[in-house]
């Protein structure tokens, strides 16, 4: 399933249930031929690897994937080079990979190779400091986003209340109904388009950016997972081609799912003039359509109250995600003061003949 140039996803995420890694699946080692595993400190330059080997990739015609930090957006964490069945990923936690045929399709390259180790053991105790920090931001941020997810579950629940659930597998499949059938083998993956980082909820427009026809769920009450989940069941039963984005609040069901064959895109959001694309066919499906409005007014004043607690507990886990994000920056200070970047540059360049960009 060969994606468009220069996408932007994450293969992981901070959820209500944690954080949840779907690297083994996305940089499979049976479906790959090539995988460079990094390894190495914070401020070792493993980004800025990926990044510049992404860059010449692209340079060189080749469609390529970035896989963004699932903390900080501004990083990343992996990139795929689809034609090449090519992938470079950062190897250290909390995604720890280590491989599964060493040498045989997984090599290791290692930065700390090229920092100076003298002038870390000088700094270790601002070290572990700012490494406790960061643990102790990361915990926290954690039992606000699990707290954030038992109200969203609350909210839920008060929806679900009376809740057409023959309707709504009528109209998903009817929109099953509608997708013409594929001639290709079916194919099933994961490319994840939201994250919770430090600097708030993030969704990006992977998805809607690619499809000629995009469907917008719009949903004040979380149950467009629900929906979505029961669209792609269907898409699976039908044998439909299909990638999955899971959600942050509800990890075991998907905000969003495209398929590449008909290029239809579903997405859990709102009216944004950004998927008012020309050319591109939008559609705005309204979960209220479900719901039973006698019990939502009943609930009122509650699903107004567990909104407001929400916003504040979700808002204090960016905010200890923030103090996570400063606390590697403190530690990414030492680090590149003790890099040599120059012995770096060799080793991009030594990969980057090796993969042929």
């Amino acid at each position: 399933m060969i994606l468009e140039q220069n996408e932007k996803y994450y293969a992981s995420a901070n959820t209500s249930k944690g954080f949840q890694s779907f690297f083994p699946e996305i940089f499979d080692p049976d479906s790959l031929e090539k995988i460079y595993i990094i390894k190495g400190g914070p401020g070792t330059g493993k980004s800025s690897l990926m990044f510049k080997i992404a860059r010449k990739a692209q340079d060189a015609g080749y469609h390529v994937e970035y896989f963004y930090c699932s903390s900080d957006p501004d990083s990343l964490d992996g990139i795929l080079i689809q034609e090449k069945k090519i992938a470079i990923l950062d190897g250290t936690s909390p995604h720890t990979t280590d491989p599964k045929y060493p040498g045989a399709v997984e090599s290791i390259l290692y930065t700390g190779a090229f920092w100076n180790q003298e002038k870390l053991i000088a700094n270790k105790l601002p070290i572990m400091e700012s490494i406790r920090e960061k643990s102790r931001s990361y915990r926290l941020a954690y039992r606000f986003l699990s707290a954030a997810g038992e109200i969203a579950r609350e909210i839920q629940s008060i929806a679900l209340q009376n809740f057409k659930i023959e309707k709504m597998k009528k109209a998903a499949e009817r929109i099953v109904q509608s997708i013409p059938k594929q001639k290709v083998a079916m194919q099933i993956s994961t490319r994840l388009i939201a994250s919770f980082s430090h600097k708030g909820y993030l969704a990006n427009q992977s998805f809607q950016e690619k499809a000629q026809k995009v469907s917008i769920v719009q949903d004040h009450f979380g149950t467009a997972p629900l929906f979505l989940n029961e669209i792609a069941g269907l898409l699976a039963q039908n044998g439909h081609s299909f990638v999955k984005s899971h959600s942050c609040l509800f990890p075991e069901a998907y905000n969003a799912l495209y398929l590449p064959e008909a290029g239809i895109a579903l997405q859990v959001g709102e009216k944004d003039a950004r998927t008012e694309t020309v050319g591109k066919e939008i559609k705005y499906i309204n979960m209220q359509r479900f719901l039973d409005k006698d019990s939502l007014r009943e609930n009122k004043e509650k699903l107004r109250f567990l909104k407001k607690c929400y916003q504040a507990i979700s808002g204090e886990a960016v905010s200890n995600l923030k103090d996570a994000y400063n606390a590697h920056l403190e530690i990414e200070k030492i680090y590149v003061q003790s890099m040599n970047f120059e012995k770096l540059e060799k080793m991009i360049r030594s990969i980057s003949r090796e993969i042929g960009v």
